[in-house]
């Protein structure tokens, strides 16, 4: 696999990620019965359409391992639009450290015969593990914690808006440290996704008095 056609995958990756606050606007109102807001859909859909501009495009070969890749894309938004309301109505009074324990543990007791299956030929260097561990308590135990105090304030579609912002900080973080091009195509995706977030969550139009899509209300 070439290095052009790597960027590309996770170009397509972070575009299809994207998709779980527009999952989590239906899921909530679908199974949960939240009042389901056109500002909420249309934040979702503008944030899409800011990751693809952001993140740009490119000629893929659209095989069945493609696709099926793709397919396996979206579950996994769909799981995360899931997931997020399902702990919101499930856990309502439950401590976001006890959440996520009991996700993480569940997590690792399911792949770990897998990961048995897959064990590296030699030991990683220092700097892989180093980078193992900063994904694992950084990037994984922290955010947990405050994603599920977020689902538990804010609800879950407001929440889940955040996967919105990944593209923007491994691009902001590209420029700044790699010193990529910020182009007109990052500014516009920026702008977007901004506004985007800002109507999912509620900040460019807040919901109406007595929603239950309001801040505090786990619907969305």
């Amino acid at each position: 696999m070439t290095p052009a056609s790597t960027l590309l995958l996770v170009v397509l990756g972070a575009i299809l990620n994207s998709t779980a606050p527009l999952f989590s606007v239906f899921v909530a109102r679908i199974a949960f019965g939240a009042s389901l807001r056109g500002a909420q859909v249309a934040g979702a859909l503008i944030g899409i359409a800011g990751v693809a501009s952001l993140v740009g495009f490119g000629e893929v070969t659209a095989d069945p391992q493609f696709v099926l890749a793709i397919g396996a894309s979206l579950v996994a938004a769909l799981s995360y639009a899931v997931g997020a309301s399902y702990a919101a109505r499930t856990f309502p009074g439950a401590r976001p450290l006890d959440i996520s324990a009991g996700q993480l543990i569940g997590a690792s007791i399911l792949l770990l015969p897998a990961a048995l299956f897959s064990l590296p030929p030699s030991a990683p260097p220092p700097e892989a593990i180093a980078a193992m561990l900063a994904l694992a308590l950084l990037s994984t135990v922290v955010a947990y914690l405050i994603y599920f105090r977020l689902i538990a304030e804010v609800g879950p579609t407001r929440a889940i808006a955040v996967t919105l912002l990944v593209p923007v900080s491994g691009v902001l973080l590209g420029t700044i440290f790699l010193g990529e091009d910020a182009n007109a195509n990052l500014l516009l995706g920026l702008g977007l996704i901004l506004i985007g977030v800002g109507l999912v969550t509620g900040v460019v139009a807040g919901p109406k008095r007595g929603s239950p899509s309001g801040a505090g209300a786990p619907a969305a």
